[in-house]
């Protein structure tokens, strides 16, 4: 499903290597290095091949999380690293939404919440009650400040179909943080901003921060993002009452004469060896 390949395919190599990136291979072998307690769990990300027909469609190896440990299990006389590897939250698709904590948004064009799914209290401890109304910025971690305002002035100031991609802090309700990969869109129909957040860890953060920009682009016809059917449902609701505003605000405009008129604007498992060798916006 991530790779484009069967497990024939897989099991034919020698070695996790033959998978790897050859650019990642150095980062793979010094992340399996066994230390005094080969017991902790350790992650890292590395790109690793794909099939050609998904280099093809997606012009490009396949960033994985992977995350594990070394485990001595029985009949073998050397500890062996049990990993399990999953997408990148950039590279996950709709159907594969159900493999990240993932939360919706919709924003006034201050960032000041408007809607905010259900999950949110239990991915962040807030109620939709307390954020709605309140700015995005107030959440902000304070060292990540910048890179917010510059992404959120970009997509201000970009066309109406492009998107910025924001890897930042978030602060839950008991004052701790939370790495989040962020897809903000623009609705010029209801002039606001709908986001979708999802939960990362630190490793994956510290990666997507080297692969994403502050700048806003126009994204391809089928993106590869976290998008759940709830956050569908719900923008699907906004803008039919968006339209359903638009569409009274027109009626009336209508009546009261000609010369009047109204402006509107899936995972992988691994089992390989190894050898013992106050809310100011601050934008625009």
């Amino acid at each position: 499903e991530f790779l484009g390949l069967s497990m024939v395919d897989v099991l034919q190599g020698d070695t996790i290597y033959d998978l790897v990136e050859h650019s990642d291979v150095e980062v793979v072998r010094s992340s399996l290095r066994i230390e005094k307690d080969s017991s902790t769990e350790r992650s890292f990300v590395c790109s690793m091949q794909t099939s050609k027909s998904f280099k093809l469609q997606y012009g490009s190896c396949c960033s994985m999380l992977v995350r594990g440990s070394f485990q001595l299990l029985p009949h073998s006389s050397e500890p062996l690293f049990v990993a399990l590897c999953t997408p990148t939250v950039n590279r996950l698709t709709r159907a594969s939404s159900h493999m990240c904590h993932v939360f919706s948004s919709r924003h006034r064009p201050d960032m000041s919440f408007i809607q905010v799914s259900d999950s949110v209290s239990f991915l962040l401890g807030f109620s939709v009650e307390e954020l709605t109304g309140h700015s995005w910025y107030s959440l902000v971690h304070p060292e990540d400040l910048a890179l917010a305002a510059n992404s959120h002035r970009s997509l201000i100031q970009a066309d109406e179909g492009f998107q910025v991609e924001m890897v930042l802090r978030l602060q839950h309700s008991d004052l701790s943080w939370s790495w989040i990969y962020i897809r903000a869109n623009k609705d010029l129909e209801c002039y606001n901003i709908s986001c979708t957040n999802c939960i990362i860890s630190e490793t994956e953060a510290k990666f997507l921060q080297k692969s994403t920009s502050s700048d806003a682009f126009r994204p391809s016809a089928a993106p590869n993002y976290p998008h759940s059917a709830q956050q569908a449902s719900e923008n699907q609701s906004y803008s039919s009452k968006c339209y359903k505003r638009q569409r009274t605000s027109n009626s009336q405009s209508e009546g009261m004469g000609a010369g009047t008129q109204i402006e509107s604007e899936k995972e992988i498992d691994f089992v390989f060896r190894t050898s013992y060798q106050a809310d100011p916006s601050p934008v625009p």
